[in-house]
């Protein structure tokens, strides 16, 4: 199978708003040092700085999904092999008045790890969470391919489909993936 490459939508506006803010930030931290009188612009724009390796990580989120398994990449890559997956779902994660519906992996005996890359805003619109959807189904249908190739499944990936708001679990492969041209990036 081709390996199929999944990066977060917003992430070039995300980028471009993240180097302005630090611009400003150490712009701000400049004037400070030298002996500037801070007003409000200038603690806001030092705050931006600390709070900008959280929101970096976010924005440059990306999975990768091959034969061997799922490779979460943030500031740390993270592998989980097929084997290791029990399920695969969407969930509706909120905080504070915001969302997004993001992709879920459980693990028997361990805690469910939410995948960096590919999410939908709460707010966006129906068609994008139906690709949503449709690219979870794509994880589900390598995940049972790669089950199959290993050796028969073990029955734990029946219910992912009433899971992921009723996406159907058809057992087709639709990675669209064409061969020879390397991972697709979706």
């Amino acid at each position: 199978m081709e390996p199929i490459v999944y990066r977060n939508r917003d992430r070039r506006r995300t980028v471009l708003w993240s180097v302005a803010f630090f611009l400003w930030g150490a712009i701000s931290l400049a004037r400070l040092l030298r002996g500037t009188e801070p007003d409000f612009l200038h603690v806001l724009g030092v705050a931006w700085l600390v709070i900008l390796p959280f929101v970096l990580p976010v924005s440059f989120g990306s999975i990768a999904v091959d034969d061997m398994g799922i490779t979460a990449r943030r500031v740390i890559r993270r592998r989980y092999a097929w084997r290791d997956i029990s399920g695969i779902t969407v969930e509706e994660r909120t905080g504070r008045g915001n969302g997004a519906y993001r992709i879920v992996l459980s693990r028997p005996g361990r805690r469910p790890r939410v995948l960096p890359a590919p999410y939908v805003d709460i707010r966006a619109s129906r068609v994008w969470y139906e690709e949503l959807l449709t690219q979870a189904e794509q994880l589900r249908a390598r995940h049972r391919a790669a089950l199959e190739a290993a050796g028969g499944t073990d029955g734990t990936d029946s219910a992912n489909g009433a899971a992921a708001g009723g996406a159907a679990v058809d057992g087709t492969e639709a990675d669209g993936a064409e061969a020879g041209r390397g991972p697709q990036v979706v």
